[in-house]
């Protein structure tokens, strides 16, 4: 039997500063997604972003619970959205959604 062994990257080993709230990012998003026939504002997008994290915090029984953003994208696309997304597309949009808000993004120095 293999086993597999997970640590904290993220302000541990990796230095990473993201900006979640900066409008920009919903108005990138507006217009990626608006291409896949998803119709929201990104005023609407933010809103429902924040409101469904605090719904996954809420419903976990974790004392630490992660946010799965795939979900939250995915529900938002399904919600507003005039089809069935492909994994890869909602995929696709956690990945720009990161990209968006990296501020920065590096390993600690000493920690390599």
């Amino acid at each position: 039997m293999r086993g597999a062994i997970f640590f904290d990257l993220y302000g541990t080993l990796i230095d990473i500063l993201t900006d979640e709230y900066d409008p920009g990012v919903y108005s990138a998003l507006y217009r990626y997604l608006s291409y896949h026939s998803v119709n929201i504002s990104p005023e609407e997008f933010r809103k429902t972003y924040f409101e469904d994290i605090q719904r996954q915090l809420k419903q976990s029984q974790e004392s630490c619970p992660e946010v799965d953003v795939f979900k939250i994208f995915r529900n938002i696309m399904q919600r507003y959205g005039h089809r069935k997304f492909s994994k890869s597309v909602i995929a696709d949009t956690a990945k720009l959604f990161r990209a968006l808000t990296i501020r920065r993004f590096g390993v600690f120095a000493g920690k390599y």
